[in-house]
Order: C-alpha cells, then structure tokens, then sequence
C-alpha cells in the first residue's frame, strides 16, 4: 500500500532538501487532500490578512501621499506623457520611478482622489506577491513553501509598505520582480525565447518601478548555483543583458538622483559599510521580533574610529563564512536565502546617499522585498522539524503554525491602525522616538488644521530647534502666526524661511513660501517690497495664474497700473474664468476714468462668481460715478 503523505499547514516537498534537484524545479501536484488542505489555509490567511489591514484600508492619504495628491501631473490630461518623457516636471520624486506614478493617473480617472481605491490596489499586490512568493518557493522546492507566503501576507513588517499609498513602489516592483523571476525559471527549465523576453520585460518593469529591483539578475545567479551540481559558466551567459541592463538603470537612477536631490551624507566608504552591515542585523531582529516597528528610527551615530563600530561588518562575515563552510551539511539553501536577504538590501542600505537618510538609515520598506529570504528560511526549518513528527505531534503542529499566523494577523492589525491617518502615525512615531523631527511636523500640521494654533506653534519651534535647517517649520510657524493676526511675527519667519533657498526640497515649494511672504508683505501695506519677492517666485513658476494676480495686487497698490493689468491679464490667459483678476482690471479702468469699461469688468467677473460681495460692490461703485458723471453732462 501506498503511504499516504501526511497532511500539514506546510508544503511537504524536498524532504531531501533542494540541493538534490540537481537543477530540476518542482512539478510536484498535491493530492485531493493536501489540495483541500491547502485551500482551507489560503482562505484562513486571505481573510486574517484582510481584517488586519482593514483599519488602514478605511483610512486616510499619509505623510509624502502629496506626491500623488498634490501632484499636477497626476491631474492633467497629458500628464501620463510628462511622466514618462519629461520626469523632471514631477517635482514631488527624485527616482526616475515612472510606472508607479502611471499608475496612480489611471487610478485618478478612476476614483479620482479617493484613498480607498489606492489603498486597495496596494493590498491587492500585496496579496498578489504573497501568491507569487508561494509559486517561487514551491518551483524552488523550498520546504515550508506556502508557510512562507502565508508569514510574508501577514506579517506586521510589511504594513509600511502597503498602508502608505506612495510606497506602491515596494509592492508594485515586487510584483514585477517576482513575475520576471518566474519567467525566467520557466526560461531556464524549458529553453524558451518567449520566457526569456518575458523575464526581461518584467524585470524593466520593476526596475521602473523602484530600483531595488537592479538586484535580480544576482538572486537569478545565486539560484542557479544552488540548482546546478555543478553549475557552469554558460549556466551564467543568459544573465548577462540582465546585469547590463540592471547597470544602465542603476547609473541611470543615480544620475537623476543626483540631478534633483543636493543631499549628501558626508560619510566615507567605511562609515558607508558601517551602516550597510548594521542594517542586516536591524532587519533580521525586526522580522524575527517586529514588536518595536516605528515610522521613523533613531539615527545611529556611526565612529569609525571605534573598534566596536566593526562589530556588525565582521558579524555578517563570520556568518556567511560559517553558512559556506557548513554548506555540505546544511545545504546551500541557507547560503542562498542569506546572500538574498544581503544582496537585495543593498541598494538602499546607506552604500549610495538618498535623501530619507537624514532622517533614519533604516525604515520598514526598505526590506520589504529582501524579508522574503529570512521568511523562507524560518518556514523550511518549521516545516523539516514538522515532517519528521510522528503520532498526535502533527497536529501539535498545525495548531502552532495556525497560531503564529493569527499572533501575526493580530499585530499587524494593531500596526494597521496605526497607519489610519497621518495623527495616530505621528503621535506613534513620537512616543516611540522622540527625536523624530519629522514626525513632529507633520503632528504639528495636523494640529493647524484641527485649529489648535498654539499647540502646533510649539511642536513647529521645537523642529525648528533640533532641525534648524529645515525651512517648513519656519513656514508653519509663519502660517500660525499670520492666522492669529500677529503679522509682523509671520513675516519675520516668512524670512527666516525663505533664507533657507537650498534646503527646499523642490523650487516649488520654495516658490510657494515667496508668495506667502509677498501676500504677507501686502497685507501690511508693504507693495513695494513684495513685489520683489512675487517676482522672484514668478520666475519659479511661470504657470501660476495665483502668483501673477497677487503681482498685480502689489502694482496697483504702488498705482503702476500698466503694471498691474499686465500681471492681471497674464492671470486670466492662465485661468480664463479669473474673476478676481478681471474685478481688478475693472478697478484699474474706474481710476483711469474709463467707467463704462469698468462696469463691462464688474459684470463680467459677478456672472462667474455671484457670491463675491467685493465684486457687487464695485459694480455699484462704478454704476453710481456713471451716473454721476451722466447727471453732470445733462444741461442745467
């Protein structure tokens, strides 16, 4: 009689472990039970997964989402083509990440600025990858397959990456990395172009989509040394336009980088390797006890003229030697899923300066994609232990692979809500490290806009003083000051922004703190002086119809009035329906004496907005000096 394989929460292939294979992927077809089985699991983990996330899933745009709700490209009809062939008008990234922001413009013209539906794709790619890094797993033979894909769905380490909507980054590149690592699996079994082309479409794709994805053609090299007994070198050949391509976009990616970002770390090659070696130990401990995730860590302070600070670099040496020396008895498998983990961390390791790293060198995302080695490890290790019990052990088994999912569902639905709006994130941030800066500001602009003036204006100065380069806190602190009244105050820190040109992060946004100080400026009557700074912010953006109306605003207080109606009609060719603007051109003509053109304005502007009362009454203005001036040239 046939032995029947016993039924578990785990994929039961490769008992022999996969160095075996010889370079054969697995086909194995479960039976009906171990299909019936395997369902029952896949609908337990889409459910749990779907209620922890659904506190994010209800909630609100995050942090840096003005990178997409901000973000005219988004908006405008061609913006698809600036996207993709004039990436430097997407001031809101400084990666050269099109397809992700394609994305985000078929969403709008879905449910335009809705979150639920961008949370929503997020999920669904999560879900997607998850399926994804099961049919990998399983193609590789990798015991425990689907115990993997099930701890990766649900594991709170991943909340980052799928509750903050512009991190589709993570989950979109993955997903193409996944797919072109497949593709190409198939390629390598079957020989086929078709596969081939396939996989190197994919992989453009990902690397479109976030750079990490560069790594592939490593993780594809490293899989066919552990396939292949022994591997040869033309194993290797067909990875080559792989790894060409993978360095264009790299050196591609950094360029861009460097041409939209001044931000350098100051550090040297070793303090580099320093923080790059910490990281791989940082990350291994937040998966394997993800009970102090935080938005934003303590930034280390790395000495590399400390003995101790070398402690991590040989750390990661030792255990890589120690996997190697004991690959014959362990396999290669645990040498492979660690040089995975390694190698794909790097890009965003702290090797190459990007700008999030003067806040933190480590964040949650960022091994959102290289969590998949250490995941597989410890699920091929549950799942070896658990084929190798007998008696009632295997249902000791499953109630305690079934309980560290749920245990994992749950925590990630405690981080779930966390991530439901931009308040609970900050203030969680904050407890947790208190030196977040960061997250102090964006606690402070919620504060402003619940109207809690005060308590914002304390959070901003205390930014100001452990950031004192950063200009948004002077900006905010501006903004309190003005919407209390206190003018003079608000324009003192207009200045102290503004001084700070090279620190913001865009011309933009800079542009945008010059115009707030010019309409400060004329709100105490000061025409003349912000006429200069409206000037300098126009020639930041030319295409502003707001800033050419205040520009107006400030000549016809100084009474140039040609001036002033040239700005004001360069606002209406930018905004055709401008009734503020044609109002002003009305004023202009009731000072030039020319009244029935004036009242021609007037009208013209009340027709677009009827509610204006300035509007009304400089229409009534205007029509009692014509009747005035009709009275007067009546004989006597």
């Amino acid at each position: 009689m046939t032995k029947r394989r016993p039924k578990s929460l785990v994929v039961k292939d490769a008992v022999q472990g996969p160095d075996e294979s010889a370079g054969q992927y697995s086909h194995v077809v479960p039976d009906r039970d171990e299909r019936a089985w395997l369902i029952s699991c896949v609908a337990f983990v889409l459910i749990l997964s779907f209620f922890a996330y659904l506190p994010e899933l209800k909630g609100e745009f995050l942090w840096d989402d003005d990178a997409l709700t901000d973000n005219p490209l988004i908006r405008s009809a061609d913006g698809i083509q600036q996207i993709w062939l004039e990436p430097s008008k997407n001031v809101k990234e400084e990666h050269y990440w099109p397809l992700v922001y394609s994305t985000f413009w078929v969403e709008n013209r879905l449910w335009g600025m809705n979150p639920l539906g961008y949370k929503l794709t997020n999920f669904l790619l999560h879900l997607l990858n998850t399926a994804l890094i099961g049919v990998a797993l399983r193609r590789l033979a990798v015991p425990g397959a689907w115990l993997a894909a099930a701890i990766f769905c649900l594991h709170p380490f991943h909340v980052a990456s799928v509750a903050w909507v512009i991190e589709r980054k993570d989950t979109l590149s993955t997903a193409l990395y996944l797919l072109a690592f497949l593709s190409y699996l198939e390629f390598d079994r079957r020989r086929s172009g078709v596969h081939y082309a396939l996989a190197i479409a994919f992989f453009m794709g990902a690397m479109l989509s976030k750079s990490v994805a560069v790594t592939l053609p490593f993780a594809l090299a490293l899989v066919i040394w552990w396939k292949r007994n022994p591997a040869r070198a033309r194993d290797f050949t067909p990875l080559v336009p792989f790894m060409l391509l993978a360095l264009f976009v790299a050196l591609l990616d950094v360029s861009f980088v460097r041409s939209h970002s001044s931000y350098s770390s100051g550090m040297n090659m070793i303090e580099k390797i320093l923080v790059a070696s910490r990281g791989v130990f940082f990350y291994l401990l937040d998966n394997f006890a993800p009970a102090g995730l935080v938005q934003i860590y303590p930034r280390w302070m790395i000495n590399w003229h400390l003995l101790q600070a070398y402690a991590f670099p040989v750390a990661v040496t030792v255990l890589l030697l120690l996997l190697w020396n004991f690959r014959g008895r362990l396999g290669k498998g645990p040498l492979v899923a660690t040089l995975f983990f390694v190698i794909t961390l790097a890009p965003s390791s702290g090797l190459v300066d990007f700008g999030y790293m003067r806040h933190t060198f480590v964040a949650d995302r960022f091994a959102y994609l290289a969590s998949v080695g250490p995941t597989a490890l410890v699920a091929a290790a549950m799942a070896l232990i658990a084929m190798r019990l007998n008696g009632w052990l295997p249902h000791v088994a499953k109630v305690a692979g079934f309980t560290l999912l749920l245990a994992l569902g749950l925590m990630t639905y405690s981080r779930s809500m966390v991530y439901k709006n931009l308040k609970s994130l900050s203030k969680d941030t904050l407890a947790k490290n208190p030196d977040a800066w960061l997250a102090r500001f964006n606690l402070a602009s919620v504060l402003y806009n619940e109207g809690k003036l005060e308590e914002a204006y304390e959070h901003l100065s205390e930014v100001a003083k452990r950031s004192p380069e950063f200009p948004k806190s002077y900006l905010g602190m501006a903004m309190v000051r003005q919407k209390q009244g206190r003018i003079d105050e608000s324009i003192e820190l207009y200045k102290q922004a503004v001084e700070k040109k090279s620190e913001f992060p865009d011309p933009l946004q800079y542009a945008s703190a010059l115009t707030d100080l010019g309409q400060a400026l004329l709100k105490q009557g000061k025409a003349n002086e912000a006429y200069g700074y409206l000037k300098e912010a126009a020639a930041l953006r030319p295409d502003d119809p707001d800033n050419y109306f205040t520009i107006g605003t400030a000549r016809l207080m100084e009474g140039q009035l040609a001036e002033a109606e040239r700005s004001f009609e360069e606002a209406i060719t930018l905004r055709p329906n401008f009734p503020k603007a044609i109002s002003n051109i009305g004023v202009i003509r009731i000072r030039e004496g020319r009244t029935v053109e004036a009242i021609s304005y007037f009208s013209q502007a009340l027709q677009l907005d009827p509610s204006d009362r300035s509007i009304q009454d400089n229409l009534e203005k205007a029509k009692a000096i014509q009747e005035a001036l009709d009275r007067s040239k009546k004989p006597q």
